[in-house]
This record gives C-alpha cells, structure tokens and sequence, in this order.
C-alpha cells in the first residue's frame, strides 16, 4: 500500500531544511521515518514536516540533533515553547550540511575535500559558529568513532591534520595590541591531541589576547617557564584523552606548585573524569566555547582592575 504524502522538495520547502540535511537527520540519527512511494522514494507526511520544523527550531535554539532526534513529537512541541534564544546567528541546515559533508570526507580519507568544505564554512559562518558548529562536534564524533573502532586511525590522522591546520592559522593570523593580555596554552604531560588547546588557542585571539602556543604534552617545569618568559596572564590546558591516565592529577598539582597564583583554564572532552583534581588547584573548567569566552573575560577583567 502506498503512503501518500510529499516528496522530500516539499518538506524542505516547508521545513526550511536542505535535503541534505534531512536526508542526513534520517539516516544518521533516525530523527524521521517517511513512507516511500511505489519507486522508493521519500513522501514525508503533514506531521513528520511538523517535527523536522520542530526539530530545525530547537538546533536554532543551541540543541544538539543527535540529543534530540530521539524525543516525541510532542515532547519537540514543549521544547519549542520552552526555548527563548538561539546560540548564534548562523543558519542550523547550513552547519549541519558542512558537519555531514565534513564526517563524509574524513570517512572517505578525503582531506584536500574536507579542507574545501572547512574553507567554505569559513566564508559562510566566519571563524567563531565554524569552531563552534562545525569542528567542535566534528572533533567529538569522530574521537567518539574512533574509540568505538568505527574509524581508523587514519581517519582519526586525516582530520587532525586538516583541522590542525586550520585552527593554527586562526592563531598566527592574528596580531595583538602591545598591551593585550598573554594566554599560554598546551596539553598536560601525556594529553597528546591538541586540537583542544587550538580552540581554546583560536578562541582567545578573537577576544584579542596574544596566544603563545606551545603544542601538546609539555611538562610542568617547562610550562612555568614559558609563563614566566612571556610573563603571561594565564593558562590554558585542554584534556582530550586518555580520560583515565593515573599521572595526570599529580602533573596538574605539579603546575599549580610552580603557579601558585596564576588563573588556570581548563577544558576538553576528559576534563570531567579529572573534576576533583581541577577542582583542588582551583582551575576554571570550561566545556563550551562560550564557556571559556566568559573564563578569558573574567580573566582580563580581573587584570584591569
């Protein structure tokens, strides 16, 4: 029996999406179920063009479609009465066609392909929505495949050179006034993925501090160092992965002894599993761009006074 409806033109028309990134929404997270016509092709009903209309209002409004895509109807219903703001400005069927191409070339190993698509994100979103909607969730999907054994290292290797890339350009395009504040960033010993401490690296060049990067893994001595030469305002510190490495505590103790007064921010996928320690050398954790954004704020706001 034929499921009478409309073709996936009409649904993006009327839902406001692309038909990428409806196709995308079914396929990856199984946000939609459309009947299919006698040739197989898509016909979307008047209520499953209501939910991907729900579905486009509560990304607008910040949500993740992997958190949501799950929920009823009538649950995306409240959602929509519930939410007030939108996390930025840039269109979600348009971060979301970039995530879904981007995931497509790194699984296909395509990096001259990703870096195009990255490039073209640049130009449609500008620097602060592409970290934010595109590569921070493209780093987290990805890191979470690559753990599951559903990528390889060498699509886990294919991102990360792009992406590195990239964000070190942000980084070293900048140039800050001779009485910025100084932001060391790095990795504790043993955190090996930098592409955390680059967002935070990118992140606070845009709010016009002068970053003086320093790559991943570097031990305590050597970070006090630098902080000391640069005569830093404060340090950042990205903690990726492994989430369970039993050194890392009494590496983080380590800085602190040597830092005894200097602000500390802290971030990354793994910063939760090390809570306790964070918390007992008094970092400031942070697990949003918005979040370290208002960190640096606070930070340079202190320093004014």
């Amino acid at each position: 029996m034929v499921n009478h409806g409309f073709p996936i033109a009409i649904a993006a028309r009327r839902s406001g999406l692309s038909q990428h990134v409806i196709r995308a929404w079914e396929k990856r997270y199984g946000a939609i179920q459309p009947g299919r016509s006698g040739t197989k092709r898509r016909l979307y009903s008047d209520d499953e063009i209501e939910r991907l209309q729900l579905l486009r209002r509560a990304t607008q409004s910040g949500h993740s479609i992997g958190n949501i895509a799950s929920l009823s109807t009538d649950d995306l219903r409240v959602l929509a009465v519930t939410d007030t703001g939108t996390r930025d400005s840039a269109p979600p069927d348009t971060a979301d066609s970039l995530r879904e191409a981007s995931l497509e070339a790194i699984e296909r190993l395509d990096g001259a392909g990703l870096e195009h698509i990255l490039q073209t994100g640049l130009a449609t979103l500008g620097r602060g929505p592409l970290m934010q909607r595109v590569i921070v969730p493209i780093i987290a999907e990805v890191g979470d495949k690559w753990e599951q054994g559903i990528l390889r290292v060498a699509h886990e290797h294919c991102a990360t050179s792009v992406i590195r890339t990239l964000l070190g350009n942000f980084v070293h395009a900048h140039s800050a006034t001779s009485n910025a504040p100084v932001l060391v960033v790095t990795t504790p010993p043993g955190q090996l993925h930098e592409l955390g401490a680059l967002i935070a690296a990118a992140t606070a060049t845009d709010r016009g501090w002068k970053v003086l990067y320093l790559g991943p893994s570097l031990p305590a001595e050597e970070v006090a160092g630098a902080f000391a030469v640069s005569k830093a305002d404060a340090l950042a510190l990205s903690i990726i992965y492994p989430a369970d490495d039993p050194a890392l505590p009494g590496h983080l103790r380590s800085i602190r002894k040597l830092l005894p007064n200097s602000p500390i921010i802290a971030g990354g996928r793994s910063a939760h599993a090390y809570s306790a320690a964070l918390s007992e050398i008094g970092a400031t954790v942070c697990g949003s761009i918005p979040e370290i954004v208002r960190a640096l704020d606070a930070v340079r706001a202190t320093r004014l006074q």
